[in-house]
């Protein structure tokens, strides 16, 4: 008997796609999760709790190519993979390269795709002041941006070929910071083991959402909610300082002291175009206040930060 076509997870076996592939196998749908050798053997944890869920883990070994993806028969290809920093070679794969093989596949089998992008790529708007509210019509996908990390530039060529694809089904989700359950972020590392020695590092401006919320906007991008639209899936009520209280509240009990972390953003500035610290502070550095115009209502969350 033929199986049931799949929701395939690109890149799944991490942060977002963990809660993604939950969400999807809570639904009843078939989920399969293809990820590389290497991000297998680095997350085991994550991949034996996805296959004790019966979601199925393929291993791609070193590469993940067109062939593996139209045999996985899939309904929806999510592009999950992401690097925050890194060299020019690294990042074009993982951001475009990647998905140019999923745009193949899609093409072939007729899948809708959701390119999960980034917020940097709407960071740098020459005629926005700095503090303006940014919604997805003011910053729309453009390669022939000057972008001040490599992060932003790839993100922005990926989103550009999706454009020109010919794909009748794709979306483009836009996140800011992801926090939450699970998280493997270094921001939120130094953030709880802080919070426990009662400290607590403020930044002011940087966008963020909840990974939980991030898998619900991914969801509804793969049932077709925003066919060729692009989303700004940032809370824009909710910022990293709230994040960080939340963690005083769980570790340091409500009393950590607040100091103001001004000279991170700073060091943000100067160094590489390839850093994950650069592009922090591409975040902040003109305090845009980030809203979508499609997710009027939606239920944003604070917690959990952890589970």
């Amino acid at each position: 008997m033929n199986r049931a076509p799949s929701h395939v997870l690109v890149g799944g076996l991490g942060f977002v796609g963990y809660h993604l592939a939950m969400r999807l196998k809570k639904q009843g749908y078939r989920v399969t999760v293809i990820a590389r050798r290497r991000s297998i053997q680095k997350r085991g944890d994550l991949f034996h709790e996805l296959q004790s869920s019966g979601i199925e883990v393929v291993d791609a070994g070193d590469h993940i190519n067109r062939e593996l993806l139209i045999e996985m028969d899939p309904l929806v290809i999510y592009h999950l993979a992401g690097k925050p920093g890194g060299s020019y070679k690294v990042q074009y794969e993982s951001h475009v390269r990647l998905l140019d093989v999923e745009i193949e596949a899609a093409l072939k089998t007729s899948a809708r795709v959701v390119y999960t992008s980034s917020i940097a790529v709407a960071a740098d708007i020459a005629d926005k002041p700095a503090g303006s509210t940014i919604t997805e019509e003011d910053a729309p996908p453009n390669r022939e941006a000057s972008f001040t990390t490599i992060h932003a530039e790839t993100k922005a060529a990926g989103e550009t070929i999706l454009l020109e694809s010919g794909l009748k089904k794709w979306s483009i989700i836009r996140p800011g910071l992801i926090f939450g359950p699970k998280s493997p972020h270094i921001e939120w590392r130094i953030m709880r083991a802080l919070s426990k020695l009662h400290i607590s590092l403020i930044l002011e401006g940087i966008p963020v959402v909840n990974v939980k919320d991030v898998a619900e906007i991914l969801y509804m991008a793969g049932q077709g909610c925003f066919d060729k639209q692009w989303i700004h899936a940032v809370a824009d009520k909710i910022e990293f300082k709230d994040v960080v209280n939340e963690y005083c509240q769980l570790y340091g009990k409500d009393k950590c002291i607040k100091l103001p972390a001004t000279i991170i953003t700073k060091l943000g500035r100067v160094t590489p175009r390839s850093s994950p610290a650069r592009l922090s502070w591409s975040l902040v550095r003109k305090r845009y206040r980030y809203r979508s115009a499609r997710l009027k209502g939606f239920p944003w969350r604070l917690r959990p930060v952890e589970d």
